[in-house]
C-alpha cells in the first residue's frame, strides 16, 4: 500500500500531465469524496447520538423524574 506522502506526490505528478478540463473533473471528484466522507461522519454521529438517547428515554426513569 502506498504511503500518504507517496500518494500525494503521485497525484501531484499526474495532475501536472492533465489537461485543464481533466483537472476540473479530478477536482470535482476529490470534492465529492471529501463531502461524502464528511456526510458519512455526520450520519454516524447522528446514529450514535440517537442510540445513546434511547438509554435515557424509558418509562421507569420517566416516572422517577416526573416526581422530582
Amino acid at each position: 500500500m502506498a504511503t500518504l506522502t507517496h500518494s500525494k506526490q503521485a497525484i501531484q505528478n499526474l495532475a501536472e500531465t492533465l489537461q485543464e478540463s481533466q483537472l476540473v473533473e479530478v477536482y470535482r471528484f476529490m470534492q465529492f469524496v471529501k463531502n461524502r466522507d464528511a456526510e458519512q461522519l455526520g450520519q454516524d454521529l447522528q446514529a450514535a447520538g440517537e442510540s445513546s438517547t434511547d438509554f435515557w428515554y424509558n418509562e421507569v426513569d420517566d416516572e422517577v423524574w416526573n416526581d422530582v
